[in-house]
């Protein structure tokens, strides 16, 4: 079942792969816009003879739910559609496995619990995590006391019903270790599986040798320039003295519809002419950045599992975070060089501690966010699942 088109996309790839080499089939329910898009695709890879698409929508008087700003709304919907499709449809009684990729809140529901006794309910890669400490640090950003308000709203939120909607299902694929801790708190199986995945044909080429510049370190930084991302942190540590010659480059540009405040934050703390603002850079641009940077910052106060980070660690650039988000259960994941940052600790002085360390640190890059991590992971819950079957 997926409800998330990208990682949901390659996650029934390669369950169907892995569904073809073993002689078995894939019931995947989706909603109507993902099936039009899905089927297609099965069919342009020859895997449909293994794959069943069910296309299941809430009723067409709620279709004003499929406004792209009530998308949660329309999921919780279709998730009761979906219990009653699996009931109807005998699933509950012929499932092995039941796997539910859903798009990266574990305070929304899920299905799952519809299924049987007989299969193996899975769900995940699911959450993200917050810190609103990091919201509050200073320099703060516009915006910080409503961004720092919600978080703690959704820190209540995932405590509470994180547990709750994981009750009926068998094992939890946790992005982020706050979510698998408040899962085992209530007794349930976790692993932590952050869902970044680099597809086979994008994956970066082994880079050439790092050579590191006299005149100082070089961070680099990259996303959407929002609050969120917590750039003046990263811009404020640039002010300790252990980094008085080192350079940052931040590649990305505002939203729509909003002002970039980022260069009179710089301004202010005396360290424009060390910040780069490169605008938003393609995908090989950035790689050519992250081969040459020394160390890369990513300060998002709220994150499930981020794809800029596992880019990096697949570079082998060492990775500075906060232990509080998604991020640094990506750069553990991937065994890289990193130094994660605990929230009560983001003044200037431990920012730049931590640059300083993991700019000493190994440059190894990671192999591994490939896609046949997916398939391993698939065989891996087809075999446990054959386990429980004949353990009953």
């Amino acid at each position: 079942m997926s409800s998330e088109a990208g990682i949901g996309w390659i996650f029934l790839k390669r369950a169907a792969e892995v569904a073809r080499a073993r002689g078995i089939r894939v019931n995947a329910l989706m909603n109507g816009r993902s099936a039009e898009a899905t089927v297609p695709e099965l069919e342009r890879l020859g895997l449909t003879p293994w794959v069943t698409v069910t296309a299941i929508d809430i009723p067409p008087y709620a279709s004003v739910l499929f406004n792209p700003k009530l998308t949660r709304i329309e999921y919780v919907w279709w998730v009761r559609c979906a219990a009653k499709q699996i009931r109807r449809s005998a699933l509950d009684r012929s499932t092995v496995l039941g796997l539910h990729v859903t798009f990266a809140t574990e305070v929304l529901p899920t299905p799952l619990g519809a299924l049987g006794d007989r299969a193996l309910k899975v769900w995940g890669p699911v959450g993200s995590s917050g810190s609103w400490r990091a919201f509050v640090a200073s320099p703060r950003e516009p915006g910080w006391a409503r961004d720092a308000l919600a978080q703690v709203l959704r820190n209540f939120a995932s405590a509470s019903l994180a547990g709750i909607h994981a009750r009926n299902v068998d094992l939890v694929l946790a992005q982020t270790d706050r979510v698998a801790a408040q899962c085992e708190r209530v007794g349930l199986q976790t692993r932590v599986f952050p869902n970044v995945v680099i597809p086979d044909a994008l994956y970066p080429s082994p880079a050439t040798p790092h050579v590191r510049r006299d005149e100082g370190l070089v961070l680099l930084s990259a996303g959407h320039l929002t609050g969120r991302k917590r750039l003046a942190l990263t811009m404020s540590a640039l002010t300790d003295p252990s980094l008085s010659s080192a350079s940052l480059w931040i590649a990305g540009a505002p939203l729509p519809r909003t002002r970039d405040h980022l260069r009179s934050i710089a301004i202010r703390l005396g360290v424009e002419d060390r910040v780069h603002f490169l605008g938003k850079l393609n995908r090989d641009e950035l790689l050519r950045r992250m081969a040459e940077a020394d160390v890369y910052v990513h300060l998002s106060a709220r994150e499930g599992a981020s794809g800029a980070v596992g880019e990096a660690t697949a570079v082998g650039l060492p990775v500075v975070c906060l232990a509080a988000v998604g991020s640094s259960a990506v750069a553990r994941t991937a065994e890289a060089a990193h130094v994660a940052l605990p929230d009560t600790a983001l003044d200037p002085k431990s920012i730049a501690g931590g640059i300083v360390l993991a700019g000493k640190l190994q440059r190894t890059p990671y192999p591994n966010w490939t896609e046949a991590r997916i398939a391993n992971l698939v065989a891996e819950l087809l075999d446990e699942s054959g386990a429980r079957k004949g353990g009953d």
